[in-house]
């Protein structure tokens, strides 16, 4: 909990091109830990152990493609893990460090995806075909909560990592998104203009604001 790792274009000359960070809060240090001219990198997350970060990728000189990437931080090796049908939005990391879970088109429509983090092996959690982001796998391992809009406005729901046990957490018709497991797995905090404005919100796991 004493560093942040961040995407930002402060070296890049057009500020198109952004790079990695790593901000070490207590030393006020800031570290580049990519330098990939043409290359975008957005949303880093960190794996559990804090030894690799997972972050979406595009290279400029490439037909558009967003891919899922791995950098090693004690070699600064990376690895592309997708390079298909990846969707721009977060991706988490199961606290083993051995699942990613994103959101791809690679069923022709948007839906939650896990992938084991070597690359091998990848299946969808939904199969719906609404609008998804940002999901959000709890610390117990059970649930990866995502954002949906499947039901017409955005909402926030949870389900199993083998694909079961769907449930919507919320049914405002305002706009609940980017949701993000509590440390003890009962709750979730997320985004919501429901009160006009966009604040912050928890609800928990059962339901009940």
């Amino acid at each position: 909990g004493r560093a942040l790792i961040l995407s930002s274009d402060r070296t890049s000359p057009t500020r198109l091109w952004p790079d990695l960070w790593i901000l070490d809060i207590l030393k006020d240090h800031l570290e580049q830990v990519t330098k990939t001219p043409s290359i975008k990198e957005f949303l880093p997350s960190w794996r559990p152990d804090g030894k690799q970060v997972a972050f979406l990728s595009m290279d400029m000189n490439a037909p558009p493609s967003w891919r899922i990437v791995i950098l090693d931080l004690e070699n600064r090796q990376s690895r592309e893990i997708a390079g298909e049908h990846i969707l721009f939005s977060r991706l988490a990391w199961r606290r083993d460090g051995q699942e990613i879970a994103f959101i791809s088109d690679g069923t022709g429509r948007p839906e939650l995806w896990i992938m084991d983090q070597v690359g091998g092996h990848s299946r969808p959690l939904t199969h719906d075909g609404g609008d998804k982001e940002h999901p959000s796998w709890c610390p117990d391992g059970k649930w990866i909560a995502f954002a949906s809009q499947r039901e017409g406005s955005w909402d926030i729901w949870i389900i199993h990592p083998d694909g079961t046990g769907l449930q919507r957490l919320t049914t405002s018709p305002s706009m609940d998104t980017q949701p993000d497991c509590s440390p003890d797995g009962r709750s979730l905090v997320f985004t919501s203009d429901r009160a006009g404005n966009q604040d912050i919100w928890i609800i928990r796991m059962n339901g009940g604001l």
